[in-house]
């Protein structure tokens, strides 16, 4: 699975990621948008191999609710997007994952950090919870701006 293609940056007055789900529509969270009801610029810097991609987006408002913390935005034009998988996965406590996005020190090129699981095990599982993850061998204290990327654990998109 090719994700660095279909990762987006979010551009206005907060910043942060989306992932591109098919060619019409992308996900992110709530909290990377200024405004739900304004159109969303978003920035495919190696979708296209050479060039950059721009479209603008708006948020799919049926489902948006007060609890939720995603949004899905719809394309305005769409976009060749590579196919990507989407799993529900149980995280162990010290499991590692990857996460690619554009973060406010590395906002033009793009970059890969490795986390690991530091939940512990939840007894209930309809139970939604946070995933919460600490950095490995990162030297990087300052991980804003990557909200919205894609957690990838394996082949598979997981958050």
């Amino acid at each position: 699975m090719d994700i660095e293609r279909i990762v987006a940056k979010i551009e206005g007055e907060k910043s942060g990621n989306a992932f591109l789900i098919d060619n019409r529509r992308v996900v992110s969270v709530k909290h990377c948008l200024s405004n739900l009801t304004e159109k969303v610029k978003l920035v495919f810097p190696k979708l296209q191999e050479g060039e950059v991609i721009e479209r603008e987006a708006v948020v799919c408002d049926q489902f948006v609710t007060s609890e939720d913390r995603w949004v899905l935005m719809e394309l305005e034009d769409e976009i060749d997007a590579p196919n990507i998988t989407i799993a529900s996965m149980c995280l162990q406590p010290f499991d590692e994952v990857n996460v690619y996005g554009y973060d406010s020190n590395f906002f033009a090129m793009g970059k890969w950090t490795r986390f690991q699981s530091s939940a512990s095990m939840i007894s209930n599982p309809d139970l939604v919870q946070d995933m919460l993850f600490d950095p490995v061998d990162s030297q990087e204290k300052d991980f804003s701006g990557l909200s919205g990327s894609p957690i990838v654990k394996g082949n598979y998109i997981i958050g």
